[in-house]
């Protein structure tokens, strides 16, 4: 879904910033998560144009409209279980907000029901439009069919675009 969003309606993105509570410090005073963090660049030492950075996903040190594309793994669920959650999301959605380009889109990946999760994403100042999409949570058993109504058997990706131009279709 995400490869969709990023090939066909955004065909010209370059820039990508991947947040993820693995390799970024989430918000003072947690301490940083970085044993991943070492783990990743080693891994992808290969590969020059990728490169990690630590940083307060509060605050991010990128320049206003750097990226086409944020995606956001599980980070908004760790923020959300940190002290002060309600302010630090504020902060982080005007953080991505900010270094989104002017028809960027931030994916969210999350555990979060949609009716615990939008009230946080649906907000004037991000001028974002939020479209919501369902996927199976992976499963052991190779027969074993998710139930995608019931919340326990999926994650949800929400898709945050900027200038309003999300599509209007849920999965």
């Amino acid at each position: 879904m995400i490869i969709f969003y990023l090939l066909v309606r955004l065909p010209n993105t370059h820039p990508l910033c991947y947040l993820s509570n693995a390799v970024l410090s989430l918000t003072p005073p947690s301490p940083p998560l970085t044993p991943t963090f070492p783990q990743m660049t080693d891994k992808y030492k290969e590969k020059p144009a990728l490169t990690w950075q630590q940083m307060n996903v509060c605050s991010l040190e990128f320049p206003d409209e750097s990226f086409d594309a944020v995606i956001g793994k599980a980070t908004m669920d760790a923020v959300l279980c940190g002290e002060g959650s309600t302010a630090n999301v504020a902060k982080m959605c005007s953080e991505v907000s900010r270094v989104l380009n002017g028809a960027g889109v931030f994916f969210i990946v999350s555990y979060g029901v949609p009716d615990n999760r939008l009230n946080y994403l649906e907000n004037d100042d991000y001028a974002w439009t939020v479209t919501v999409h369902t996927v199976p949570k992976p499963t052991v058993s190779a027969t074993a069919v998710p139930d995608t109504k019931d919340a326990n058997s999926v994650h949800y990706v929400y898709v945050c675009q900027k200038g309003g131009a999300a599509a209007a279709s849920e999965n």
